[in-house]
């Protein structure tokens, strides 16, 4: 892991950068800016889509804080109908227009709220392309591994979410349904239309593109022979970044080169500024109101309530699951807590520390999502309930968030329930792999034990038919887990004691 000190070869400010919330347009955003010198140039970060936006979130995050601390305050925003920004006033539209329509409006935000007189428009995988698209409203652009062609990146979303369709009517059926990103035909159909090298900038300007293979390299030195002024640098970590959420890479050393291009490309013009008062960070979801919340140690989330309270409702505490940020896959925490409070429920959803939106209080950039410790952060979050007039808290986690609601349960008497989806694991020990499904898919134990009976076995065995190192290796992880066991029993200790109790 890397020290937060040493982030960023860039220029510092004098101080650390705040990272407050905002809300514009039915949007929620993040408003990341150091008070002292300020750069007359600010960013807006436009947020991924689907999977790629779980993986990213909490990189681009970071990415933010360092242009931050390099003096460019920073916008990154949820769109309408993701995360946690309010849904699509109509569900069945083509919703690129509405994309391309906050844009607008945030970089609208950012200049009103920091008084910048340049905006860069930056974003990864297919919100890169969409920045590219609103280039009229930028005086440069920060492109990270963009989408050239919509189409063939609709099809690799298919093929992976396993839902390819056959055509219908003679025409093709462009929706899809990840379960990350929903996309009506609509939507789909517009998104498939764009084509990044069809696309030509209408005014000149600066252009930093990362490319993650030799087609989107080859459309920036395009760019640059049509006289463009492009930085190209490769994208080392390309593919540690989008790994699953619990345990990907912030591509640190090229935010690093994304910090030094926008000091030469739009530095050293430094204005003084004082960070601005911001109103509260305020949605109307129907039926209820929500409120983004800062609270704890630097935790960030979103308290929902009803606009009429069921009195016998308990009020409800979403956590992170694995790695991803609080809004969940596919959006079925924020789903969750806007159809609770139609019922009368409140809610809380919340990052822990080291994830989505909540940093780290010391210097590490991540938490692992097992092995840290997260009762002192669900009380703080029972206790902010609790200062909301809330007296019985449900907690509801998947994965390794239903792992730490079932930890917490037993010591804390303000929990009265728990809502525990696949908790994957009810004993972590250090040094287990976050592999889940790919640690141990052989076959019963007792099937060995038969088969070294057997003179077939270990002819197989000698033509290479057996994977040797495979089975021993999931013999060994069973006896190591069972060893653990015993000596836990040994020791008048249970790992599961506290669970039933509860």
């Amino acid at each position: 892991m890397r020290d937060v000190a040493a982030l960023s070869g860039a220029a510092r400010c004098a101080s650390a950068p705040e990272m407050r919330p905002i809300t514009f347009a039915g949007l929620l955003g993040w408003l990341h800016q150091a008070a002292g010198a300020m750069a007359d140039t600010g960013v807006v970060l436009v947020s991924p889509l689907g999977r790629d936006e779980r993986c990213a979130h909490m990189p681009m995050r970071i990415l933010a804080d360092q242009l931050a601390e390099a003096g460019f305050p920073t916008l990154r925003y949820d769109h309408l109908g993701e995360g946690d920004s309010l849904p699509l006033p109509d569900p069945e539209a083509d919703a690129l227009p509405a994309l391309l329509d906050g844009i607008e409006q945030a970089v609208a935000q950012l200049r009103a709220l920091t008084g910048v007189q340049r905006v860069v428009l930056g974003g990864v995988r297919a919100c890169a392309s969409l920045a590219m698209l609103r280039a009229d409203l930028a005086d440069g652009l920060l492109l990270l591994a963009p989408v050239l062609n919509g189409r063939s990146w609709l099809k690799r979303l298919r093929f992976s979410a396993g839902v390819l369709k056959a055509p219908q009517s003679g025409s093709e059926d462009l929706s899809i349904d990840s379960g990350d990103l929903c996309l009506n035909a609509a939507t789909a159909t517009s998104l498939a239309a764009v084509d990044l090298e069809n696309a030509p900038l209408k005014r000149a300007q600066p252009i930093f593109a990362a490319a993650q293979n030799r087609l989107v390299r080859a459309w920036a030195e395009q760019l640059r022979l049509a006289g463009e002024t492009v930085a190209l640098h490769d994208f080392p970590g390309f593919d540690a970044l989008f790994l699953d959420a619990h345990s990907n890479e912030p591509p640190l050393t090229l935010f690093d080169d994304a910090c030094d291009w926008m000091q030469r490309a739009f530095g050293p013009t430094f204005i003084e500024a004082a960070l601005p008062e911001l109103p509260a960070a305020e949605l109307r979801p129907a039926g209820a109101s929500e409120r983004a919340v800062v609270f704890g140690e630097g935790l960030r989330g979103v308290l929902c309530r009803p606009d009429r309270i069921d009195p016998g409702a308990p009020a409800v505490l979403f956590c992170n699951t694995g790695g991803d940020p609080r809004p969940g896959i596919g959006g079925f925490a924020t789903t969750g807590a806007r159809r609770l409070a139609l019922e009368g429920a409140a809610s809380l959803r919340f990052d822990f520390a080291g994830l989505g939106d909540s940093p780290m209080s010391g210097p590490e950039l991540r938490s692992h999502v097992y092995e840290t410790p997260r009762g002192a952060e669900l009380a703080a979050a029972i206790d902010l309930l609790e200062q909301e007039g809330f007296r019985e808290i449900c907690i509801v986690g998947v994965c390794a968030g239903a792992y730490h609601a079932l930890r917490l349960a037993p010591h804390d008497a303000r929990i009265a329930r728990v809502f525990a989806i696949s908790p994957v694991k009810l004993i972590w020990r250090k040094g287990d792999s976050l592999a889940f499904g790919r640690i141990d898919d052989g076959k019963a134990t007792q099937t060995y034990l038969q088969a070294v009976r057997d003179p077939k076995t270990w002819t197989r065995l000698l033509k290479g038919g057996i994977d040797l190192g495979a089975v021993l290796r999931t013999l060994g992880l069973r006896l190591r887990g069972r060893l653990l066991g015993l000596i836990s029993q040994a020791q008048g200790v249970s790992p599961l004691a506290d669970m039933r109790a509860f």
